[in-house]
């Protein structure tokens, strides 16, 4: 498998363990190796449970020619829509926010569980939603949409670009759970987010069976523009292929079905380097 596609690449979304609960393909250390091997640009790396920023600072040390970044997902092991908890993440260089992902009400309800990380209420965000989003805009951090329900994301990302947030992802659009429809992700592009396209994620509640997300992610691209979009592999699982095997994978799949290279540089070089303020 020729890898040179990689050359450049920055993947914004890569799970890496130990992660509480949760076994992963790789450690932070290992991905950074075969990252760096490739000539990849750079790497964000994420658990759920813990925030990764200061272990981005770690490995960066030993890979000086690959940019490393970490973030905090806001779930309840960090204290849920916790600000010092931000604050203290971008403190240490930290660039994502993700909003509750496993511990979304969205997600929770799906799963027949009760409770999680409320955000919005009643067609608005929750107090301390506003006062997350501050500290995000304060910072010039990323504003992840995580695993919030989509009609959740317009709310949030409508409030966010009034307190002031100018970096925003909408994570995993095409994810089973999310299935957020075309005209919802052209609504949030009026709000100058960026839309992830991932290689692929399960389908969570139905069944953990992991699925290719290539041929929606294509109709989407071509509905909306690369310009809007970026690629990235949400890997790490352990029954799932390395990273590097799964980013030729996926990039090479999109060549071969109508997106151009100059698309492909756009949403995995340019587009993320925009996002993290980094271009």
């Amino acid at each position: 498998m020729n890898k040179e596609v990689l050359k450049g690449v920055i993947d914004i979304h890569v799970h890496t363990g130990p992660e509480a609960y949760k076994t992963r393909k790789f450690d932070e250390y290992e991905l950074a190796e075969e990252a760096a091997a490739c000539g990849a640009g750079g790497i964000v790396i994420k658990t759920h449970i813990f925030e990764t920023a200061s272990r981005a600072q770690l490995v960066q040390k030993k890979f000086p020619g690959l940019k490393i970044w970490g973030g905090i997902a806001l779930n309840k092991e960090t204290g849920g829509l916790n600000p010092d908890a931000v604050r203290a993440v971008a403190a240490l260089g930290g660039k994502i926010v993700w909003l509750p992902t496993l511990d979304s009400v969205h997600e929770r309800k799906g799963a027949g569980r009760s409770g999680g990380v409320e955000c919005t209420k009643d067609g608005r965000t929750v107090p301390a939603m506003d006062e997350v989003l501050s500290v995000i805009a304060e910072n010039d951090m990323v504003m992840a949409t995580g695993h919030l329900a989509w009609q959740e994301q317009i709310i949030v990302v409508k409030r966010a670009k009034e307190l002031g947030v100018n970096r925003i992802l909408v994570n995993h659009p095409t994810l089973y759970r999310i299935s957020m429809p075309l005209d919802a992700q052209r609504e949030l592009l009026s709000y100058g987010v960026y839309l992830e396209r991932n290689y692929g994620g399960s389908r969570l509640p139905e069944s953990k069976v992991f699925e290719k997300h290539f041929d929606r992610n294509i109709a989407d691209i071509k509905a909306l523009g690369a310009d809007t979009s970026i690629m990235a592999t949400d890997l790490g699982q352990p029954g799932n292929c390395g990273w590097s095997e799964g980013f030729t994978e996926y990039i090479n799949y999109m060549l071969e079905h109508g997106i151009t290279k100059e698309e492909i540089d756009l949403m995995t070089k340019l587009n993320p380097a925009k996002l993290l303020g980094i271009s």
